[in-house]
């Protein structure tokens, strides 16, 4: 939340009450610097509501509505310049104004060969009765502080495969054979260049159980 008006906080944290009034402000992993052609990676830590005020407005503007009497707005609470170079290009992840919350979207095949999608509920805050990938999310910082090696491939691992677990809702009782592979890294456009790796991992369960546990 540091550096951004008190006016964007309100702004956010209404909007994310109107829609679940329950939404808590998690402890999240954020990457700190640029991951392609390098031989370590900085990762901070930070939190959901930073992520609100940055990455999940997208490319919206928003202004007060307070105007001045030519018809502008009194003032500008937010703009894209955190994320937007001066030639439109996505600023790097060590000189950005974004969150830059890390997760995982992973795409997981059942013991007997489908693929699992999950249905969000109308209170996600992120995509409300869409579909999504068997599982999905941010790291939280305690995924951080559980994995014994600090490296970014057993966090992703580890990660992935812990919201693949909540998402498809299944305990400790299924056994999840590890993440097969992440098989790529994108800078998500929607979200302003927010973080995320692409996982495929298997479920060693029959579809027609992992349904009936939702």
């Amino acid at each position: 939340e540091q550096g951004y008006s008190h006016e964007l906080l309100d702004f956010v944290r209404m909007n994310a009450s109107q829609k679940n009034p329950e939404w808590t402000n998690d402890q999240k992993i954020r990457i700190a610097s640029e991951i392609i052609n390098r031989r370590s990676i900085l990762i901070q830590k930070t939190d959901y509501v930073s992520s609100m005020m940055t990455d999940q407005l997208g490319w919206d503007h928003v202004r007060s509505k307070v105007l001045l009497p030519d018809g502008r707005p009194k003032s500008i609470i937010r703009d894209l310049d955190g994320f937007v170079g001066v030639n439109g290009d996505l600023l790097d992840f060590d000189v950005n104004a974004i969150s830059n919350q890390a997760g995982a979207s992973t795409l997981a095949l059942s013991r007997d060969g489908f693929m699992i999608i999950v249905q969000q509920n109308d209170i996600n805050l992120q995509s409300p009765n869409l579909l999504a990938p068997s599982g999905s999310g941010s790291f939280d910082w305690s995924d951080y502080e559980t994995i014994e090696s600090k490296n970014l491939t057993n966090l992703v691992n580890y990660g992935a495969n812990r919201e693949l677990r909540e998402e498809c809702n299944l305990g400790n009782g299924i056994s999840v054979q590890s993440i097969v592979k992440t098989i790529g890294f994108v800078k998500m456009l929607h979200r302003c260049g927010k973080p995320e790796f692409l996982c495929i991992g298997i479920i060693d369960d029959l579809a027609i159980n992992i349904i009936n546990r939702q």
